[in-house]
């Protein structure tokens, strides 16, 4: 596909990428037609494999996919009967260690006695009489030790302080469980507040998306009509051939008769003029050709300018200097709501003067950043656009002041 380089010149950056979209459009288009068709024509068998792997699942009785589901069956325990069970086994476990340490203290402390009383001084090591004393003075390990000392254990002592002890426990874990839950409960809150706050923003993006969406739609049905309907012609193969099939805007028929329309159409709008002075603006000039515009604006520096009222429409165009010392021209559209710029997404402006004045800080396009700095004026007597005013007087104050409006920065 291709376009040509005069007619991409004439579109702004915006319309370019919707070009460039269509034409990508395009391309995906004509190379999936183009994949199945070598497919149909070129098929390509599928490979199959001796040894293939696969998964075969352990099927029930019933023929189904067995499984075991823990709690299911009669003889499995609860999620609570476990944790019970096992909080039992730890409060019997503390119970035992309790008692135990008990008789240990017991233990010390009738060494204490003995040895106060000079019991353990006497040397009876092999005396059935001094048993105890073997005992206290030749320990055998703790698990023998353990299990010969429980069996003094009182059982109901033992029993009791297990349950004294479960329900500390599970004191504590239900203590636990409604801190998780209140835990549980904030991070809620907190999750809830974060959800409504991101809606919110999201939200808010949408509003913005849409709205920018909808200053996009106004702007753009707000454009040029000559230029915008070939972006979206899809039978044409080319943006150039698009153009061709447009339908031409209605072109002047006669110079005078762009005279009358400037006569009865724009002069009681004050087009041509500055509101500031009632004087005809600086940089306004009459029905003159491409090539006088040229001769006007040579030599001079990048950003002079002048607005002539073009012979091709029924608008003006402005005569540009760019840095190389090269001229464009841009065509200016007069449409029912105002001015603006022929065949871009441009502000349209009440009065050409606004046009003008807007532009003196807002580039006419982002990629040539064209800013209209310095009015080129008149250079003859009586001026270019004599035969469009219809006041003498006026035309003679203009020609008084042509020396220092012959080149004036605004």
């Amino acid at each position: 596909m291709f376009v040509e380089p005069e007619i991409l010149e004439a579109l702004d950056e915006e319309q370019k990428q919707i070009l460039f979209i269509k034409m990508r459009e395009e391309q995906v288009k004509r190379w999936k037609a183009y994949e199945e068709e070598y497919e149909r024509q070129n098929p390509v068998p599928k490979k199959r494999s001796d040894n293939s792997r696969g998964v075969q699942w352990l099927t029930g009785s019933d023929g189904e996919v067995w499984g075991w589901v823990m709690g299911e069956h009669k003889d499995d325990l609860s999620v609570e009967e476990l944790i019970e069970k096992q909080e039992l086994e730890q409060a019997r476990q503390l119970a035992e260690r309790e008692m135990l340490e008990s008789i240990h203290e017991d233990e010390n402390t009738l060494k204490q006695q003995l040895s106060r009383m000079g019991v353990l001084s006497l040397n009876y090591p092999n005396r059935v009489g001094c048993g105890v004393i073997i005992v206290l003075l030749h320990q055998p390990k703790f698990s023998i030790l353990k299990n010969f000392l429980l069996m003094f254990i009182d059982t109901d002592e033992l029993v009791k302080r297990q349950s004294e002890i479960f329900e500390m426990i599970k004191e504590k874990r239900q203590k636990i469980l409604k801190e998780a839950e209140g835990e549980a409960e904030r991070a809620n809150r907190e999750w809830e507040e974060q959800e409504r706050k991101a809606r919110e923003a999201e939200a808010q993006i949408r509003r913005i998306a849409q709205k920018a969406r909808e200053q996009h739609r106004q702007q753009s049905l707000r454009t040029s009509t000559s230029i915008l309907p070939a972006l979206k012609d899809t039978n044409a193969a080319s943006l150039r051939e698009a153009i061709k099939n447009l339908p031409r805007p209605p072109k002047p028929k006669s110079r005078q008769a762009i005279v009358d329309w400037f006569r009865v159409e724009e002069l009681s709008r004050g087009t041509g003029y500055d509101p500031k002075t009632n004087l005809p603006a600086p940089w306004f000039h009459g029905i003159i050709s491409r090539e006088k515009a040229d001769e006007l604006l040579k030599n001079k520096p990048s950003g002079s300018f002048l607005v002539r009222i073009s012979e091709r429409i029924w608008g003006y165009t402005v005569s540009y200097v760019v840095g190389d010392g090269t001229t464009k021209h841009f065509l200016i559209e007069r449409i029912p709501e105002g001015y603006q710029f022929l065949g871009t997404n441009q502000v349209v402006h009440r009065h050409l003067f606004d046009l003008i004045t807007y532009h003196e800080t807002a580039p006419i396009t982002m990629k040539g950043n064209e800013i209209l700095k310095w009015a080129v004026g008149q250079v003859s007597s009586p001026p270019d656009y004599a035969e469009l005013l219809l006041d003498s007087k006026t035309l003679k104050q203009r020609s008084n002041t042509l020396p220092s409006l012959l080149y004036r920065r605004i």
